[in-house]
């Protein structure tokens, strides 16, 4: 009867405490821009998105879903791999990789790793010493799993991690 109905309203519950908490921290840091890590997932990753302006998430079918909308890889019908570089500004560039598998007919797995890194950098005093150089560069990590609910719904779910270094902060 309704003991099964009220243990799955429980389990939504409980299921959504954690992802809302972690939404309006993320709102509520996003009042300072430019003051937060992870700018570089701001970037397109790939040539497709790019080209879309960025507008990818809703047509995510292919191992770019990893990063763009993870539902997306259950729209993939073999292994599909695929590796970007591009050179940005100045001396600034970067690259992605991304990976996409159907486990079955329902489950797809996927991974990526990006980078965006700037060439050694020169480090100067205010005196205009030269002191050396030093490297930036961001990276993440995004492991990805999805699962097709419905003919015409699927579900998934990213997680990324990132690493950020400017010369000797982390």
């Amino acid at each position: 009867g309704t003991n099964g109905k009220k243990g799955a309203g429980w389990f939504l519950l409980v299921l959504w405490i954690p992802v809302f908490a972690a939404m309006t921290t993320n709102l509520a840091q996003a009042a300072n821009p430019g003051e937060l890590g992870g700018q570089s997932l701001k970037l397109a990753t790939d040539a497709r998105p790019a080209g879309q302006g960025g507008a990818f998430t809703a047509v995510a079918d292919d191992a770019s879903a990893v990063y763009w909308n993870p539902a997306g890889l259950t729209q993939i019908q073999n292994r599909e791999m695929s590796l970007t570089h591009m050179n940005r500004l100045i001396d600034i560039r970067s690259f992605n990789f991304s990976y996409g598998q159907p486990l079955n007919n329902q489950d797809a797995l996927g991974f990526g790793l990006f980078g965006l890194y700037a060439q050694d950098t020169r480090r100067d005093e205010t005196t205009g010493n030269d002191l050396g150089q030093f490297m930036d560069y961001n990276t993440y990590l995004a492991l990805a799993y999805a699962r097709k609910a419905r003919s015409n719904l699927s579900l998934g779910l990213g997680l990324k991690f990132l690493y950020n270094q400017l010369d000797t902060y982390k």
